[in-house]
């Protein structure tokens, strides 16, 4: 079969691989959508380790093609979902409803080959069935919702609270969504590409306003906000510049949410002294424990707008044209989608 193969640091090649067959307990998955990741880009680059050589891929959809000895509840023909972060079951973590921080998280995309392939094998624990009514394009989107879902959870928005988002990338406009269904009034989403900041407009925030001059942005937010700052802030971008922004913007006894996956060490500072007597609180998000199945039901329920963000549909040859999209940032792109 054809997959896009991540040999080493900036070297991803499409070519041709072993099809791969279902051990016991296992689902082979013909793929039919896989979404194109911020983090794809950045395990690319090698700002994250991954295990090479490996097949990236983390956000797919597809249909069963066969299923291992044990497989129950799935069918050959079954549209279907992967939740790309399986955890073991077995460890402290797992047993203590904390599956996300598994040290043997199988990490599909990542650890394990992934769904930039025409077919992939996954543990049944990760296989969700969606309904037909669902594209498979926009299943494709079941993982980052099902992260955003828990960070909105994390953030504990509240009718009535100013929200600013920081990043209009695919994830920001996802969470635009989600914070003005769980009533975030005003709702500010801050980003450099006027033309992401107007479709936020167009997906649900209040206010849109460009990030390049720190100083401009603080009197912006503090303008929408009565001087205050925003209740809440969700870092959405994954830089130590937007971490400590973050906190600049955020009101006395705000909450401050760390989204964004910034490189593996990478150093954010700030003064101790401003989130003491300003009482902040900083959190983080953490991937997905226990939300991929709510993903579901929401992208089933057309509660979200995700069929906007697809900018480019790509054969899986084209996985690095579209990593190089994700890099460079031309003006109209937000996402890619490789299709089978």
């Amino acid at each position: 079969m054809l997959a896009a193969v991540l040999e080493e640091v900036r070297k991803l090649s499409s070519r041709q691989v072993p099809d791969p067959g279902p051990g016991p307990g296992q689902v082979l998955i013909k793929i039919r959508a896989c979404g194109v990741c911020g983090t794809d880009l950045k395990l690319y680059r090698g700002d994250y380790s991954a295990r090479v050589p490996v097949i990236l891929g983390h956000e797919f959809a597809g249909e069963v093609a066969a299923i291992g000895e044990g497989v129950e509840g799935i069918a050959v023909g079954d549209p279907v979902v992967v939740d790309p972060n399986e955890s073991c079951g077995k460890c402290e973590w797992c047993r203590t409803a904390r599956p996300t921080f598994c040290r043997e998280i199988a990490g599909y995309g990542v650890f394990r080959d992934g769904g930039f392939a025409e077919m992939c094998v996954v543990g049944e624990r990760s296989v969700y069935r969606i309904p037909t009514s669902l594209a498979f394009e926009e299943a494709a989107f079941c993982e980052p919702v099902s992260c955003v879902v828990h960070c909105i959870s994390r953030a504990c928005i509240e009718p009535g609270d100013s929200v600013l988002v920081i990043g209009a990338g695919p994830t920001g406009l996802i969470m635009t969504q989600m914070a003005r269904l769980a009533g975030a009034n005003p709702l500010i989403v801050a980003g450099r590409s006027r033309w992401k900041l107007g479709l936020a407009e167009r997906l649900g925030a209040t206010h849109a306003v460009e990030s390049g001059d720190d100083d401009q942005l603080e009197r912006q937010v503090r303008n929408i906000t009565g001087g205050r700052g925003a209740d809440i802030i969700i870092e959405a971008v994954g830089t130590p510049e937007t971490v400590r922004l973050a906190i600049r913007l955020a009101s006395r006894g705000g909450r401050v949410v760390i989204f964004g996956f910034s490189p593996e060490n990478a150093l954010a500072t700030f003064s101790p002294f401003e989130v003491l007597s300003r009482e902040l609180t900083i959190l983080g998000s953490w991937v997905n424990p226990y939300t991929f199945q709510r993903a579901v039901d929401l992208l089933a329920s057309g509660a979200l707008d995700v069929k906007s963000l697809i900018s480019r549909r790509v054969p899986v040859g084209g996985v690095l044209d579209a990593i190089r999209c994700l890099e460079e940032k031309p003006e109209g792109f937000v996402k890619a989608v490789v299709v089978f």
